[in-house]
Protein backbone atom coordinates (compact mmCIF):
# COMPACT_ATOMS: atom_id res chain seq x y z
CA UNK A 1 0.00 0.00 0.00
CA UNK A 2 1.34 3.43 -0.96
CA UNK A 3 1.95 5.88 1.85
CA UNK A 4 -0.76 8.58 1.44
CA UNK A 5 1.88 11.22 2.20
CA UNK A 6 3.68 10.14 -0.97
CA UNK A 7 0.53 10.76 -3.00
CA UNK A 8 0.15 14.14 -1.30
CA UNK A 9 3.75 15.07 -2.15
CA UNK A 10 3.11 14.21 -5.80
CA UNK A 11 -0.05 16.34 -5.76
CA UNK A 12 1.89 19.27 -4.29
CA UNK A 13 4.59 19.02 -6.95
CA UNK A 14 2.23 18.62 -9.90
CA UNK A 15 -0.76 20.75 -8.94
CA UNK A 16 0.83 23.47 -6.83
CA UNK A 17 4.56 23.81 -7.48
CA UNK A 18 4.41 23.69 -11.28
CA UNK A 19 0.63 23.71 -11.86
CA UNK A 20 0.58 21.19 -14.72
CA UNK A 21 -2.05 22.09 -17.30
CA UNK A 22 -3.69 19.93 -19.98
CA UNK A 23 -1.30 19.46 -22.88
CA UNK A 24 1.88 20.33 -20.93
CA UNK A 25 4.92 18.26 -21.83
CA UNK A 26 6.29 17.24 -18.44
CA UNK A 27 9.73 15.74 -17.94
CA UNK A 28 9.89 13.66 -14.79
CA UNK A 29 13.54 13.13 -13.84
CA UNK A 30 14.23 10.75 -10.97
CA UNK A 31 16.56 8.25 -9.45
CA UNK A 32 15.34 4.64 -9.61
CA UNK A 33 15.31 4.63 -5.81
CA UNK A 34 12.52 7.19 -5.97
CA UNK A 35 10.26 4.98 -8.12
CA UNK A 36 7.36 5.05 -5.62
CA UNK A 37 7.31 8.86 -5.94
CA UNK A 38 7.99 8.73 -9.70
CA UNK A 39 4.89 6.54 -10.07
CA UNK A 40 2.72 8.93 -8.07
CA UNK A 41 4.03 11.99 -9.94
CA UNK A 42 3.34 10.38 -13.32
CA UNK A 43 -0.16 9.47 -12.12
CA UNK A 44 -0.78 13.06 -10.97
CA UNK A 45 0.61 14.50 -14.24
CA UNK A 46 -1.73 12.29 -16.27
CA UNK A 47 -4.71 13.21 -14.10
CA UNK A 48 -3.87 16.90 -14.61
CA UNK A 49 -3.92 16.36 -18.39
CA UNK A 50 -0.14 16.56 -18.87
CA UNK A 51 2.03 14.38 -21.07
CA UNK A 52 4.87 12.86 -19.02
CA UNK A 53 8.27 11.76 -20.32
CA UNK A 54 10.60 9.91 -17.96
CA UNK A 55 14.32 10.19 -17.45
CA UNK A 56 15.60 7.72 -14.87
CA UNK A 57 19.01 7.77 -13.23
CA UNK A 58 20.89 5.59 -10.76
CA UNK A 59 24.05 5.97 -8.73
CA UNK A 60 25.44 2.82 -10.34
CA UNK A 61 24.85 4.09 -13.89
CA UNK A 62 26.41 7.47 -13.06
CA UNK A 63 29.48 5.73 -11.66
CA UNK A 64 29.74 3.38 -14.66
CA UNK A 65 29.34 6.23 -17.14
CA UNK A 66 31.99 8.38 -15.48
CA UNK A 67 34.49 5.60 -14.91
CA UNK A 68 34.16 3.84 -18.28
CA UNK A 69 33.71 6.80 -20.62
CA UNK A 70 36.54 8.35 -22.56
CA UNK A 71 36.86 12.10 -22.83
CA UNK A 72 34.97 12.26 -26.15
CA UNK A 73 32.11 10.27 -24.63
CA UNK A 74 31.95 12.54 -21.59
CA UNK A 75 31.62 15.58 -23.86
CA UNK A 76 28.86 14.04 -25.98
CA UNK A 77 25.38 15.38 -25.29
CA UNK A 78 22.48 13.25 -26.50
CA UNK A 79 20.31 15.18 -28.98
CA UNK A 80 17.21 14.30 -26.93
CA UNK A 81 18.62 16.30 -24.01
CA UNK A 82 18.69 19.44 -26.16
CA UNK A 83 15.17 18.75 -27.45
CA UNK A 84 13.90 18.36 -23.89
CA UNK A 85 15.47 21.51 -22.50
CA UNK A 86 14.26 23.56 -25.48
CA UNK A 87 10.71 22.20 -25.62
CA UNK A 88 9.36 20.82 -22.36
CA UNK A 89 6.85 22.93 -20.47
CA UNK A 90 7.58 21.48 -17.05
CA UNK A 91 10.43 19.63 -15.34
CA UNK A 92 10.02 17.76 -12.06
CA UNK A 93 13.21 16.41 -10.45
CA UNK A 94 12.97 13.73 -7.77
CA UNK A 95 16.32 13.57 -6.02
CA UNK A 96 17.50 10.38 -4.28
CA UNK A 97 20.69 8.43 -3.79
CA UNK A 98 21.60 4.95 -2.66
CA UNK A 99 25.07 6.17 -1.69
CA UNK A 100 25.85 9.87 -1.33
CA UNK A 101 29.54 9.12 -1.83
CA UNK A 102 29.29 6.86 -4.88
CA UNK A 103 31.41 9.16 -7.05
CA UNK A 104 34.25 9.82 -4.60
CA UNK A 105 36.53 7.41 -6.45
CA UNK A 106 35.90 9.04 -9.84
CA UNK A 107 38.47 11.42 -11.29
CA UNK A 108 37.17 14.96 -10.62
CA UNK A 109 38.43 16.04 -14.07
CA UNK A 110 36.01 13.57 -15.68
CA UNK A 111 33.13 14.84 -13.56
CA UNK A 112 34.00 18.45 -14.43
CA UNK A 113 34.25 17.63 -18.16
CA UNK A 114 30.79 16.03 -18.14
CA UNK A 115 29.33 19.06 -16.34
CA UNK A 116 31.07 21.52 -18.66
CA UNK A 117 29.71 19.72 -21.73
CA UNK A 118 26.19 20.47 -20.49
CA UNK A 119 26.78 24.18 -19.89
CA UNK A 120 24.64 25.20 -22.90
CA UNK A 121 21.79 23.03 -21.64
CA UNK A 122 21.95 24.68 -18.21
CA UNK A 123 22.01 28.16 -19.75
CA UNK A 124 18.96 27.37 -21.90
CA UNK A 125 17.20 25.94 -18.85
CA UNK A 126 17.96 29.06 -16.78
CA UNK A 127 16.90 31.41 -19.59
CA UNK A 128 13.60 29.61 -20.21
CA UNK A 129 12.90 29.45 -16.49
CA UNK A 130 13.57 33.18 -16.07
CA UNK A 131 11.28 34.09 -18.96
CA UNK A 132 8.53 31.80 -17.65
CA UNK A 133 8.39 29.35 -20.57
CA UNK A 134 9.67 26.48 -18.39
CA UNK A 135 8.26 25.71 -14.97
CA UNK A 136 10.27 23.42 -12.71
CA UNK A 137 10.47 22.04 -9.23
CA UNK A 138 12.49 19.49 -7.33
CA UNK A 139 12.29 17.61 -4.09
CA UNK A 140 14.19 15.02 -2.11
CA UNK A 141 12.71 11.58 -1.90
CA UNK A 142 13.16 10.23 1.63
CA UNK A 143 15.66 7.39 1.19
CA UNK A 144 18.12 5.49 3.37
CA UNK A 145 21.17 7.45 2.17
CA UNK A 146 19.65 10.83 3.06
CA UNK A 147 18.38 9.50 6.39
CA UNK A 148 21.90 8.34 7.21
CA UNK A 149 23.35 11.73 6.24
CA UNK A 150 20.85 13.33 8.64
CA UNK A 151 21.70 10.82 11.40
CA UNK A 152 18.08 9.70 11.42
CA UNK A 153 16.19 6.48 10.93
CA UNK A 154 14.39 6.23 7.60
CA UNK A 155 11.01 6.48 9.35
CA UNK A 156 12.05 9.63 11.23
CA UNK A 157 13.49 11.15 8.05
CA UNK A 158 10.27 10.38 6.14
CA UNK A 159 8.27 12.08 8.90
CA UNK A 160 10.60 15.09 8.71
CA UNK A 161 10.34 15.42 4.90
CA UNK A 162 6.59 14.93 4.79
CA UNK A 163 6.03 17.43 7.62
CA UNK A 164 8.33 20.00 6.00
CA UNK A 165 6.41 19.74 2.73
CA UNK A 166 2.94 19.59 4.34
CA UNK A 167 2.47 16.18 2.69
CA UNK A 168 1.33 14.92 6.09
CA UNK A 169 -1.63 17.32 6.08
CA UNK A 170 -5.14 16.48 4.83
CA UNK A 171 -5.06 19.37 2.33
CA UNK A 172 -1.38 20.14 1.65
CA UNK A 173 -2.06 22.45 -1.28
CA UNK A 174 -4.26 24.62 0.96
CA UNK A 175 -1.36 24.78 3.46
CA UNK A 176 1.03 25.94 0.72
CA UNK A 177 -1.51 28.48 -0.53
CA UNK A 178 -1.75 29.90 2.99
CA UNK A 179 2.05 30.25 3.12
CA UNK A 180 1.94 31.99 -0.27
CA UNK A 181 -0.79 34.37 0.89
CA UNK A 182 1.06 35.26 4.13
CA UNK A 183 4.27 35.94 2.21
CA UNK A 184 2.40 38.04 -0.36
CA UNK A 185 0.95 40.18 2.44
CA UNK A 186 4.42 40.81 3.86
CA UNK A 187 5.80 41.77 0.47
CA UNK A 188 3.16 44.53 0.28
CA UNK A 189 4.55 46.33 3.37
CA UNK A 190 6.67 49.44 2.62
CA UNK A 191 10.42 49.05 2.83
CA UNK A 192 11.90 49.81 6.19
CA UNK A 193 8.83 48.75 8.17
CA UNK A 194 9.81 46.14 10.75
CA UNK A 195 7.30 43.50 11.66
Amino acid sequence: MTDPRLKNLAEILVNYSVAVKPGDWVMVNGNVIAMPLVNEVVRAVLRAGGNPSLFLESDDLDEITLSESGYDQLQWVAPIEKIWVENIDVRIDLIADSNTRSLTGIDPAKQRLRQTSRRDLRQTFIKRSAEGSLRWTLTNYPCHAYAQEADMSLRDYEDFVYAATFADQPDPIKCWQEVHDRQSERVQYPLGLHL
